[in-house]
């Protein structure tokens, strides 16, 4: 009689125990396992010797979160690249207009006893590629005097670009007028230059 309530006892515990779940057979497990007389952790089950019924084979450990990076340390910005002064000038002339003064005024400030200088004249695309060829070098050249008579000592380079390397189109008056300068171009690092 004593081992029929024990066999029921046993069946009504084990239909009410949750079923057991399927383990994923690729799930790494680990195992603890009682070696030399002190509690061992073997990376993989069946990989401590000689299990004995102290040795636990447990779940593989629960990936943890990855440690939030550190933000990126800013790096010391680059010497920004200048932006070319521009001076404009007037229809057919190497003469600057009333703003291209001021636009002089300002590229005189941005000098640096360190540059060199490259200064591009340019038109726009009205008359023949030999006028504007020699019209731009007339604006570049204006340009450079302009700066050695107000004590500009930095070496020079000149350049004239005529039918070229419009900077807007040429179908308005605004185009044009946009398209008549000449570029200051500074250079940090001195190269020899033919004054």
């Amino acid at each position: 009689m004593l081992l029929m309530v024990a066999a029921g006892v046993l069946l009504i515990g084990c239909a009410g125990s949750p079923p057991v779940e399927q383990q994923d057979p690729a799930a790494r497990r680990m195992s603890i396992g009682w070696i030399r007389h002190d509690w061992r952790i073997c990376e993989e089950e069946g990989s401590c010797p000689h299990p004995t019924p102290k040795t636990v084979a447990l779940p593989a450990p629960m990936p943890t979160a990855p440690k939030p990076q550190e933000p990126a340390k800013p790096q010391p910005a680059a010497a920004a690249e200048r932006n070319p002064a521009v001076v404009h000038f007037e229809f057919a002339r190497a003469t600057p207009t009333e703003a291209g003064g001021s636009e002089l005024e300002g590229a005189l400030a941005q000098v640096r006893q360190d540059e060199a200088i490259r200064i591009v004249g340019h038109t726009d695309d009205i008359g023949t590629a030999a006028f504007n060829a020699r019209l731009a070098l007339r604006r570049a050249e204006f340009v450079a005097t302009w700066l050695k008579r107000r004590g500009v000592t930095n070496p020079m380079e000149i350049e004239a670009h005529g039918k070229c390397c419009y900077v807007a189109a040429n179908d308005s008056d605004q185009g044009r007028a946009a398209n008549r300068r000449a570029e200051i171009h500074f250079t940090t690092t001195r190269k020899e230059i033919v004054r």
